[in-house]
């Protein structure tokens, strides 16, 4: 496997090896940089950078190399930020789901404690505000989950479509056709 090199500009990064090459402009960057950062967000930094720590470059290597990552041979930056923004729909999937989880057993635990005894209006209320947010998160964790199927789905079509598509000899490989090819009739 070639290592990637990352090759600092004067507007940008560029991630380079033998197999691919990416430009990543620094108006770009700065968006997903140190103080909006995904990792940092998850708990996730390589750094350990949490809540307003944040480096001062702006943007990490790691991050860089990630986002590279995500590039095949002939992607387009378009096509890198999609996957990247599929990938954070991923991470705050997994929250929304572990959110739902716990508020689950939260639903239980208090529903087993109300029905050892005669539960009072405050209770009641609280079981079901618990109830009412245990369903708000389903909801949030259902309909990202189907975004992040069908963003992927599109993502994987595309790619085999590219990938499935065979080289036509001939005419079929042009891309634009030239229906002025005539003789002169004399």
């Amino acid at each position: 496997m070639n290592e990637l090199s990352i090759i600092p500009q004067n507007n940008g990064f560029l991630a380079s090896s033998e197999e691919k090459s990416i430009f990543f402009p620094n108006a770009e960057l700065w968006n997903v940089g140190c103080k909006n950062c995904i990792w940092k967000l998850h708990n996730q930094c390589p750094y350990g950078f949490v809540d307003e720590q944040a480096k001062e470059e702006g943007i990490c290597n790691e991050m860089i190399l990630f986002l590279s990552s995500l590039a095949k041979k002939n992607s387009t930056l378009t096509e890198v930020w999609e996957k990247f923004h599929v990938y954070k729909a991923r991470l705050q999937e997994s929250v929304d789901y572990a959110d739902f989880v716990n508020l689950t057993k939260k639903v239980k635990e208090f529903e087993k404690e109300v029905t050892n005894s005669i539960p009072s209006d405050s209770q009641l209320e609280m079981l079901d505000r618990l109830k009412m947010d245990r369903n708000a998160a389903k909801l949030w964790w259902a309909r990202l989950n189907q975004h992040v199927i069908t963003s992927m789905q599109k993502i994987n079509d595309r790619e085999a479509k590219q990938s499935d598509t065979p080289k036509l000899a001939g005419i079929h490989s042009s891309g634009t056709i030239n229906f002025n090819i005539t003789k002169e009739i004399k």
